[in-house]
């Protein structure tokens, strides 16, 4: 992992012989503090993703659930409308008025009338 990041570092055995005693220390400091620092890179990346995850599917819950809502008052707003209908057909109005007054679709009174 280190190596892909950091190309300079691939073959620090090469680079350690060539150091003194306490330049070769510095460097495993520093070898070891990369790591450090990408490891605590990735958690944070894996962090945000989770972060984002979450967020992306409250949304959808919400967008699902909206969707439901409205389809079931829609559902809901048709059958009041069908029903006062049928009591206007029953005081004897005409099926004009009757698509007049409901808002009903032409087809739907026509069952309503048949």
């Amino acid at each position: 992992m280190l190596a892909k990041k950091h190309p300079e570092l691939e073959k620090p055995v090469q680079i350690v012989k060539y150091m003194s005693l306490r330049e070769s220390l510095q460097f495993a400091k520093f070898r070891r503090d990369i790591n450090a620092l990408d490891e605590a890179s990735e958690k944070d990346n894996i962090r945000q993703e989770k972060e984002q995850a979450r967020i992306d599917g409250r949304a959808e819950g919400r967008a699902e659930g909206h969707a439901e809502g409205h389809a079931e008052g829609l559902a809901v707003g048709l059958a009041e409308k069908l029903e006062i209908a049928r009591k206007l057909k029953s005081k004897g109005l005409p099926m004009a008025e009757i698509i007049e007054i409901t808002n009903i679709s032409t087809e739907a009174a026509e069952k309503l009338f048949s």
